[in-house]
């Protein structure tokens, strides 16, 4: 099945943040399964004024966010892409037995056009998710 989507758009410190967020987990089916939250950050190259990326950087972006999903695999699920202030976040709920700093250092070794900075902290009740999709609740 493939995931559904939701886009929104707010102010963030002065600044657009545009937010895509997974819906298709939203009912907290896959918790118990993926209890650490991976946030890659990728800095922009030459943001706008409003901190957005450029047409060419977008296209970069897209096809850094397959390649983390083709190296996360079955061991992640893609559940947030916040993008503002200069750099674009994707997080990820991952496996226990994931290794992040693997698939993080294939990602730098891969990734010509942008830095990736990566962190990952234990969240099993997908609290950030939560907090972003229950700003676009109805």
């Amino acid at each position: 099945m493939e995931d559904q989507w939701t886009v929104g758009q707010a102010q963030w410190e002065g600044q657009p943040l545009f937010v895509r967020f997974n819906t298709s987990v939203q009912d907290g089916h896959l918790k118990g399964d993926y209890p650490i939250k991976v946030g890659f950050v990728l800095p922009f190259q030459a943001p706008s004024a409003e901190g957005l990326p450029g047409e060419d950087e977008m296209e970069q972006l897209s096809e850094i966010e397959e390649l983390m999903e083709e190296y996360l695999g079955s061991d992640g699920v893609l559940v947030l892409v916040l993008t503002t202030g200069g750099m674009r976040e994707l997080i990820f709920y991952v496996r226990s037995d994931t290794d992040i700093a693997g698939v993080h250092q294939r990602l730098m070794e891969d990734v010509t056009s942008h830095e990736v900075q990566c962190m990952g902290v234990e969240e099993p009740g997908w609290d950030s998710y939560y907090a972003f999709v229950g700003e676009w609740e109805d």
